[in-house]
């Protein structure tokens, strides 16, 4: 199956072109070992990888390398170590449990390869459309920068096109968008409240943190709405950099009271907060 590499270290080697394509029968036979002729893989046992281990290269035929590791630590290594000694950024095979995710990922992380295939054969599974709709189908297979090449994808008909791109200078289109009437000025919180008693506005919901309820700036607000007769409710539990907890909670208020508007009082989380309880107050879907 391997020959010792012509101009190469001791111990490196490479396929013997009579074996690539051949069945496991044709190989057994040329390598004088009796076997069924049924016979459609051939397993050797290895006790190393690379120089000196000619079942640690490629192959291209039934014959593949079984390299027993006491755990899957070292079971990681070994599969690390044979990538590099002949399929850097091809691709790696893992077979497992379907549910065992911290596995998969450890896998994923340690294999310096551009395909982890999960309870799949490598050969078929990687060229995609067989046993996964992921991968594209390619029998060309990317092995990145890893590997020496341009692509880590399945190589298919897009990366053979040269797309032109014409491009014009323009401006970004940005836009901000403020309130049509901006209050400011000390005094000036009873002023600005009336817009909402003019525009009919009866029930708000006013979104704080107790800091501003504790300083009585809350109080300032919910005072002068009830003198323009305007129901106040006061969800006053907002956390700095609020939680989905924390706004659901918030929500669950609004839903209760069934507000008209709701003010935002404090810093940043609270302001944030009230955007996204409004959201997911008008749209629950």
């Amino acid at each position: 199956v391997m020959m010792q590499s012509k101009n190469a270290p001791e111990g490196k080697f490479q396929m013997t072109p009579d074996v690539v394509g051949q069945s496991a029968f044709k190989i057994a036979t040329m390598a004088g070992i009796s076997v069924p002729e049924s016979t459609t893989l051939l397993i050797a046992e290895a006790a190393t990888i690379g120089l000196g281990s000619p079942f640690s290269y490629e192959k291209l035929c039934p014959v593949l390398a079984a390299i027993r590791a006491k755990d899957f630590d070292e079971c990681l290594d070994m599969g690390e170590a044979l990538l590099r000694n002949g399929g850097l950024g091809h691709t790696s095979s893992l077979f497992c449990a379907p549910d065992e995710d911290s596995v998969i990922r450890r896998f994923n992380r340690h294999m310096p390869s551009g395909r982890v295939l999960v309870d799949m054969p490598s050969a078929y599974g990687a060229i995609g459309d067989i046993y996964n709709f992921h991968l594209a189908p390619s029998l060309t297979l990317g092995c990145g920068s890893t590997g020496g090449n341009s692509v880590s994808e399945n190589v298919g008909p897009m990366h053979l096109l040269n797309i032109k791109n014409i491009v014009e200078k323009r401006e970004n289109m940005l836009w901000f968008k403020v309130p049509e009437s901006i209050y400011f000025k000390n005094g000036i919180l009873g002023e600005a409240l009336k817009d909402l008693r003019d525009a009919g506005i009866k029930r708000v919901q006013v979104v704080t943190d107790w800091p501003m309820v504790d300083l009585g700036y809350t109080n300032k607000v919910t005072d002068i709405l009830s003198d323009y007769g305007i129901e106040s409710n006061v969800f006053k539990d907002v956390t700095p950099d609020p939680t989905l907890t924390c706004i659901r909670a918030g929500v669950k208020s609004m839903e209760s009271f069934h507000p008209d508007c709701i003010i935002a009082i404090g810093g940043g989380s609270p302001m944030d907060a009230a955007k996204i309880m409004r959201v997911m107050y008008e749209h629950p879907d």
